[in-house]
């Protein structure tokens, strides 16, 4: 049996947001969009994204324990540090790679791309990679959507003050492109000798 697969894509006529100026109609259309879908988790599997570096987490992280272990490990939080603490009803459902070209409209309708990394995640996430892929494609659309998300979370009594958070996950990124370069580096030298 073949480990090959395949990707079937279609062409779709609409409009991409990258290619027109972002107005305020369109965020809040994507707002209220986003309020009528709830999900809930069904299975765990290996996280991938951004935050997970190239490879996932490398395990599927099936407990908040597991998941929050990961995160201190990855973050290398001193003695000192407060642990990451979420909590299964911190974890909503994030697309984690929400940028223009990933958003397209067709008249009144609202469609989301790119997938692949989509998840169960603490809201932070989401905030995390907007900012971080914005930091490089579109910083005005970035700020812009995650104003408009911290507005849908403070509806729903949601706190928004995670300047803390966001700054801990990034260390996680980081961290975790040291990881892959170290891993890199040990396979490296084993296959060597």
């Amino acid at each position: 049996m073949s480990n090959m697969g395949f990707l079937v894509m279609e062409f779709i006529d609409v409009i991409s947001l990258e290619k027109i100026s972002l107005r305020r109609n369109i965020l809040k259309s994507f707002k209220i969009w986003l309020k009528q879908y709830t999900v809930s988790a069904s299975e765990s599997g290996i996280p991938r994204g951004y935050l997970f570096s190239e490879d996932g987490a490398g395990k599927s992280l099936s407990s908040m324990r597991s998941f929050n272990s990961w995160l201190d490990e990855r973050a290398r939080l001193t003695a000192s540090e407060t642990a990451f603490d979420f909590q299964l009803s911190d974890c909503v459902f994030c697309h984690m790679d929400l940028t223009r070209q990933n958003i397209i409209l067709q008249g009144e309708s609202i469609y989301l791309l790119g997938w692949e990394y989509a998840g169960f995640y603490p809201r932070e996430f989401e905030k995390y990679t907007i900012l971080f892929i914005g930091q490089k494609e579109d910083y005005n659309f970035a700020q812009d959507l995650t104003k408009a998300l911290d507005s849908l979370y403070q509806k729903e009594g949601m706190k928004t003050e995670d300047e803390h958070i966001i700054g801990l996950l990034d260390r996680v990124y980081r961290n975790n492109l040291k990881y892959i370069c170290m891993s890199t580096q040990k396979a490296l030298m084993t296959h060597l000798n």
